[in-house]
C-alpha cells in the first residue's frame, strides 16, 4: 500500500457530528486511535506506523524563494529542494490597529487596508485568505464596492483557506482578523492549526502579504507558535531563521512493546534457520566470552540477541529503548559492551525499539553486515536516529 499526501496540508472536511463518530466507535469497539473525525487516513497511519519510510517529493516550483523558505524551515525540516525556483518572491507586513468589528472575528480596518493596498498598487491575480467566514463576508463587501467603482481588478477574490487549497495566485494576502478583543481560545485554534498557515503561505507565487494587528498578536501569543513566526518572518522580510514547528510533527518515538520484540526475534530466528545459523536471546556476556570472567565491568551484563554460526558468535543485537539514549548509566554500560565486541572483532548492531518490526530494514541490515548489496536509502533515517551510537 502506498499513501500519497502531506500532513502539513489541510485534512479532509468531515461532514458528520463528532458525537456520531464517538457512538460508532463505542458500538463497534473501535480504539480511539482510529477516530475518523479527528484523523485523516494519512495522519492516522503516520501515528500507528512510525517506521515505514517517507519519500519526500522535495522539489518545489510554485513560490518565490523567500516565501517558501518560511514553510521549508517551519514545516519541512529544511528538506525542500529550492534549486529550481527562479523568483525571489516578495514579503510584506501591513500592520493595522483593529478596533472596529462588524461582527465577531470581522475586522473593518483590515478589510479597508487590504482594498486600499490592492487599488494603490493596481494588483491583479490576487486571492485574499482569512480563517474566519465573518471576515470573508466583510472583505467581499469591500471588494464588491471597489469593483463596482472600477477601483480594483475583477480577478481579485476572497475566501477561507479551504477554498484555495490546490489553487495558486500571483499575490496572496492573508487577513488574520485578530484584535485585542480576540479570545485566547480563538487564537489557540489558529496558532495550533499549522495546516491552515502552511496552505495559505504556499499558494503565493510572487507576493505574500500578511495583514495583522501586530500588537494584538504580541499580546495573544507566547512567541512560539506558527502564526507569530510567520508575522515575525514577514516583518523581517525573510531575513531571520525560524525554528521548526512543534505542531503536527510525527517523529519516530520510543517503544518498549514486548510484542514487537517477540515478532523481531521470530523473524530473526527464521532468517537464521534459512542462513544456516541460529539466534539466541538474552545471552550473558560471560556465556559468549568466558575468558572475561575476571572482568568486573561485564560479568553481570547480557546481550539481547546473539547470532551464532555453529558455536562461533558472529553478530550481537542490542534492542534499545528510551533509557539507552537518555540515561547516562545505560549509555556508559552500552559503550562497555560495544568496546568489548569491537576488541573481539564481532559485529554489534544497535536497533532502536521502533525498528524491531521493520523487517525490510532488518533484512537489508544483515546484507550490509555480510558485505552484500543492500538498500543504502534505508539507513539514512536510522543513522540520524542512533546518532553517535552507530555501531555498524
Amino acid at each position: 500500500m502506498v499513501l500519497i499526501g502531506d500532513t502539513n496540508q489541510l485534512k479532509p472536511i468531515v461532514v458528520f457530528e463528532e458525537s456520531t463518530g464517538q457512538q460508532l466507535m463505542h458500538r463497534f469497539k473501535v480504539d480511539k486511535t482510529y477516530d475518523y473525525y479527528n484523523n485523516s487516513i494519512l495522519s492516522l497511519y503516520k501515528r500507528i506506523d512510525n517506521i515505514s519510510r517517507d519519500i519526500l517529493l522535495s522539489y518545489h516550483y510554485r513560490c518565490g524563494k523567500k516565501i517558501i523558505s518560511y514553510s521549508n524551515m517551519r514545516f519541512y525540516e529544511n528538506k525542500l529542494n529550492l534549486s529550481k525556483i527562479k523568483s525571489k518572491g516578495e514579503l510584506k507586513l501591513i500592520d493595522v490597529n483593529n478596533v472596529n468589528q462588524q461582527s465577531r472575528n470581522a475586522t473593518i480596518e483590515e478589510a479597508g487596508e487590504i482594498v486600499k493596498y490592492i487599488a494603490d498598487n493596481q494588483l491583479k491575480d490576487v486571492f485574499i485568505i482569512t480563517p474566519f467566514r465573518n471576515q470573508e463576508a466583510v472583505l467581499n463587501q469591500y471588494l464588491g464596492r471597489a469593483k463596482a467603482n472600477n477601483e480594483i481588478d475583477e480577478s481579485v477574490s476572497c475566501g477561507t483557506i479551504h477554498k484555495i487549497q490546490g489553487q495558486e495566485n500571483r499575490t496572496i494576502i492573508i487577513s488574520t482578523s485578530l484584535s485585542r478583543n480576540t479570545s485566547g481560545r480563538t487564537y489557540d485554534w489558529i496558532k495550533n492549526n499549522s495546516q491552515l498557515i502552511n496552505v495559505g503561505v504556499t499558494r503565493a507565487q510572487e507576493n505574500l502579504i500578511v495583514v495583522a494587528d501586530k500588537k494584538a498578536i504580541d499580546i495573544l501569543s507566547r512567541k512560539d507558535d506558527d502564526l507569530y513566526a510567520l508575522v515575525d518572518y514577514v516583518q523581517k522580510n525573510g531575513t531571520t531563521q525560524i525554528p521548526q514547528s512543534s505542531a503536527n510533527r510525527f517523529t519516530i518515538g520510543f517503544s518498549n512493546d514486548s510484542k514487537f520484540e517477540d515478532e523481531f526475534y521470530k523473524t530473526m530466528c527464521h532468517y537464521c534457520s534459512v542462513q544456516g545459523s541460529r539466534l539466541e536471546r538474552n545471552v550473558k556476556v560471560l556465556d559468549v566470552f568466558p575468558e572475561e570472567i575476571n572482568n568486573d565491568f561485564v560479568n553481570k551484563k547480557e546481550f539481547d540477541g546473539v547470532i551464532y554460526q555453529g558455536r562461533v558468535p558472529k553478530v550481537v543485537f542490542e534492542i534499545n529503548g528510551t533509557k539507552h539514549y537518555r540515561n547516562k548509566k545505560r549509555i556508559e554500560s552500552d559503550k562497555i559492551k560495544i568496546q568489548l565486541l569491537r576488541s573481539k572483532g564481532i559485529a554489534s548492531i544497535s536497533v532502536p525499539n521502533p525498528y524491531v518490526k521493520h523487517y525490510e530494514f532488518i533484512r537489508e541490515l544483515m546484507n550490509k553486515i555480510k558485505g552484500g548489496v543492500y538498500q543504502k536509502s534505508l539507513f539514512d533515517e536510522y543513522d540520524s536516529f542512533v546518532g553517535n551510537k552507530k555501531d555498524i
